[in-house]
């Protein structure tokens, strides 16, 4: 194998494609039960994540992330915990 030389590992990691991304970043929100949403608190998705609490105990969270096959495999992990997923794709 010869590395091409303009290949930056960390470049090509920070775009998501070790996640089946195509480094394509999206500003995410979704709905989520409080009980699931705990480690977000802790873990957030990205540095400019926001969290709103809700009435119901549920998290609205909003972050800015790379968007990729593995991103959304994860948020459908949760099953009905999760609602109202928007993508928004950022120029």
């Amino acid at each position: 194998f010869q590395r091409p030389k303009d290949f930056d590992l960390k470049r090509y990691d920070d775009e998501g494609r070790f996640r089946f991304g195509n480094g394509e970043r999206i500003r995410l929100s979704f709905s989520i039960d409080g009980e699931y949403g705990a480690h977000l608190l802790e873990t957030p998705l990205s540095a400019d994540q926001t969290v709103k609490e809700r009435e119901d105990g549920s998290l609205r969270i909003s972050a800015t992330v790379v968007d990729s096959l593995l991103l959304m495999q994860w948020l459908r992990g949760f099953g009905d915990a999760v609602s109202h997923v928007r993508k928004k794709r950022l120029h």
